[in-house]
């Protein structure tokens, strides 16, 4: 199992949901949840945004140049 399928499996659990509850809110598929979560499927970054979302997990890709002396 990769790390991304990883995080989502262990969110979804920690938030108390099913996969098919996951799938509901994300409308997508519970075989497909299935697929990411054991690896066997990757999503594009727009259907991974909306996972996250309804995991209630964010992202931050700002990069932490922002902090000038």
């Amino acid at each position: 199992m990769n790390k991304l399928a990883k995080m989502i499996k262990e969110n979804r659990k920690k938030i108390g949901i099913s996969q098919a509850e996951l799938a509901r809110r994300s409308n997508l598929s519970r075989e497909f949840i299935r697929q990411i979560e054991n690896g066997e499927s990757e999503p594009s970054l727009v259907t991974l945004r909306r996972i996250l979302k309804n995991l209630n997990y964010e992202l931050d890709f700002k990069k932490n140049d922002d902090k000038k002396s």
